[in-house]
């Protein structure tokens, strides 16, 4: 079993730029987990397919939540699927549509912690690979940068300075990243 923390996010600023054919629209942001986390416990299963228990009630267990579609394009990904089983449990803590990144935080972190229990199958750009299928924030959360400047739909990221203390919150302890500003992913790839 693994237990693992998925920290919530904020956007230091937002600017919502032109629409792209697509529907989705350009956007130039900054995002910096902070110490406000859901918690995953993941561990293999008996029975094949993904097993979700979550605390929040009005949340879905099934193949519409995101922590169910990442285990499941993950283990597709590894080519374990259908044959492994994985359980996870979710205690939720951070609020529900509140624009704190909790739903792809969560998504992100199983990425993370299913390459983990099964040593690290993909490399970081394989599973930023995957985490761009799942949602534009989720990739931000596959990876251990704590602060980025995203641009795109938040597809391209670069590694911002972390701020000690934003608002009343206090930043995630995560480690401070040494690339200073450098690109870190381009269209889903570090470069």
């Amino acid at each position: 079993m693994i237990e693992l923390s998925a920290p919530a996010k904020i956007n230091l600023f937002l600017y919502v730029l032109s629409r792209r054919e697509d529907g989705y629209h350009e956007l130039v942001t900054r995002m910096q987990k902070i110490d406000l986390c859901d918690r995953i416990e993941i561990s293999p299963a008996d029975t094949p397919g993904v097993q979700l228990n979550c605390d929040h009630k009005s949340l879905p267990a099934d193949n519409n939540n995101l922590v169910v579609i990442a285990a499941r394009k993950f283990l597709k990904a590894a080519g374990l699927w259908p044959h492994r089983g994985i359980r996870i449990r979710l205690e939720k803590n951070i609020p529900i549509a509140a624009g704190l990144g909790g739903g792809s935080s969560d998504a992100g972190t199983v990425l993370k912690g299913l390459n983990t229990l099964i040593d690290n199958h993909f490399s970081s750009d394989q599973l930023l690979d995957i985490a761009k299928t799942i949602g534009a924030d989720v990739p931000f959360f596959a990876v251990d940068h704590t602060a980025v400047v995203a641009t795109g739909v938040g597809d391209e990221e670069v590694v911002a300075l972390v701020f000690e203390r934003v608002g009343a919150g206090r930043c995630c302890d995560l480690p401070a990243d040494s690339e200073g500003g450098k690109r870190i992913r381009r269209g889903g790839c570090f470069r």
